[in-house]
């Protein structure tokens, strides 16, 4: 997953755009994959430094919360305002 995240955005020169709705829906099934085969195991995810990259695995995390786990945009919200006030 981790390489996945790194590679997850290709970007043109030095911007900063969404990612495809390709990029999501293939991170949320390996997210899955992982989730089944490691059903008695936490998941984590570690994340270059940075704020790019921070903002990436929220977003991807955040979409898999929505679609998968049936997470409203407001709980995924919570759930990540911590992180906030530390960066």
């Amino acid at each position: 997953l981790n390489e996945f995240i790194a590679a997850a955005y290709m970007p043109f020169c030095d911007d900063f755009g969404p990612m495809s709705l390709g990029t999501v829906h293939e991170f949320c099934d390996l997210l899955l994959d992982h989730q089944n085969a490691h059903q008695d195991r936490w998941i984590v995810i570690r994340i270059s430094t940075g704020r790019r990259s921070l903002t990436n695995v929220i977003f991807l995390l955040g979409a898999f919360m929505v679609m998968h786990l049936d997470k409203t945009p407001d709980e995924v919200h919570n759930t990540f305002v911590p992180l906030k006030h530390k960066t």
